[in-house]
């Protein structure tokens, strides 16, 4: 739960979602509704790496799970 926290805490300080919007669209793409762009991407890529020790490989990437903050949190708690 914490690195869902951490995730929703990032939107809400880096992104215009709103928190309400993110807690009931866990598991929409991120992307697709507009509360990430090509740019905020990278920088939250680089966010999450700091924040939890991680580097990313390009299969990551690959995964759909990645780009909804429900699957990506699943997909830090396995890696941290």
């Amino acid at each position: 739960m914490r690195v869902q926290n951490w995730i929703i805490e990032w939107f809400v300080e880096n992104t215009f979602a709103e928190k309400a919007d993110l807690l009931q669209g866990l598991d929409n793409n991120y992307i697709d509704y507009g509360w990430l762009d090509s740019m905020g991407f990278i920088t939250f890529l680089i966010d999450i790496e700091s924040e939890f020790g991680i580097e990313f490989d390009g299969d990551a990437f690959q995964d759909q799970e990645f780009f909804t903050i429900e699957g990506l949190s699943k997909i830090l708690d396995e890696l941290t």
